[in-house]
């Protein structure tokens, strides 16, 4: 897959901003407005730019986010398929993806208790035996969205996409949740669209998607890119640090913005204590990465270790029908 400059500054100028008007892209990229309209025009005629979606914080709702990697002790190619779609297909589950490394196949999933986290390992076990070897769960705090920074260097001055709780919890009925996941989990070309879809009014669709633009649940509007013809590797960084110290969160939380490879930083709680997704051209390029890393943080880090993501299987940003 072949991308001029000016194609790679547009979209990591976009990536995370789906709806910025094109006046704002101008002043950012130095780019004619029929430039800009002209390349987003051919990115998504040639598959490259695959759809938008809204980047939702569900925290403010009474969610938390759970990550649950799994080492599977069957290899039976029929036994994981059949976990994998049961997976895919669980309400709740945000992301699902084939891993390399101590795991095969990590789950994000998204509940109001962990009683429910438990309800669903207790299913699969019921379900599938002893078809698990070993899990590892932890909980997500906060999760920051940097996009591709790699694809124009000045996209780090962006503003990160957040999950995390704030300042007030969000009361949301009906008609907000079957708004939340149509945005999410729905292809539509305009809102119009949308709401014919969804047979809501365009009034009510546009005046209560205003409303959770406002409160933060929609955090904002992302593109969804297919790079799969760059031969990109993606690798999940698990970072297990010494104590719980604001100073080291910080402290990665600045290298995960500035470096061009990070595609999101997450601060966790359990088995782990931070998540640091990684994007790069060639194999080598991890270890750099992580020989900075221990270099920019010095001795808070007690060990890194990495995870191949070979395929996403499933995303949602609200996994809920």
């Amino acid at each position: 897959m072949q991308l001029s400059d000016k194609e790679r500054k547009i979209l990591g100028a976009i990536e995370h901003q789906a709806e910025v008007p094109v006046s704002e892209l101008q002043k950012q990229t130095k780019l004619r407005a029929h430039s800009i309209h002209y390349a987003i025009a051919s990115l998504k005629r040639r598959g490259i730019i695959v759809g938008k979606a809204p980047f939702i914080n569900n925290y403010p709702l009474g969610y938390t986010d759970y990550t649950i990697y799994f080492s599977l002790s069957s290899t039976s190619k029929r036994s994981t398929n059949k976990l994998i779609s049961r997976l895919i297909a669980a309400p709740g589950v945000s992301w699902v993806a084939q891993l390399g490394g101590d795991f095969q196949i990590g789950v994000a999933f998204c509940a109001r208790r962990i009683e429910e986290v438990s309800f669903l390992l207790g299913e699969l076990s019921e379900e599938f035996g002893q078809l698990f070897f070993q899990k590892s769960i932890s909980v997500r705090i906060s999760f920051h969205a940097f996009g591709r920074k790699y694809l124009w260097k000045r996209s780090q001055n962006i503003a990160p996409l957040k999950i995390g709780k704030l300042p007030s919890s969000v009361e949301i009925n009906e008609v907000d949740h079957t708004i939340l996941s149509g945005l999410a989990n729905n292809e539509y070309s305009s809102k119009r669209e949308l709401s014919r879809l969804l047979a809501i009014p365009f009034s009510t669709l546009e005046r209560r998607v205003g409303r959770l633009e406002e409160s933060g649940v929609i955090g904002g509007y992302i593109y969804r890119l297919n790079l799969s013809g760059s031969n990109l590797l993606t690798y999940r960084l698990l970072i297990y640090s010494r104590g719980i110290a604001p100073m080291l969160t910080q402290q990665l939380y600045t290298f995960c913005k500035k470096h061009p490879g990070v595609l999101h930083f997450i601060e966790c709680m359990g088995a782990w204590d931070y998540e640091i997704g990684v994007e790069i051209s060639h194999a080598e390029e991890l270890n750099e990465i992580i020989q900075a890393l221990q270099e920019s943080v010095g001795d808070g880090l007690i060990g890194i270790k990495s995870l191949q993501i070979f395929k996403h299987l499933k995303y949602s940003g609200y996994p809920f029908p």
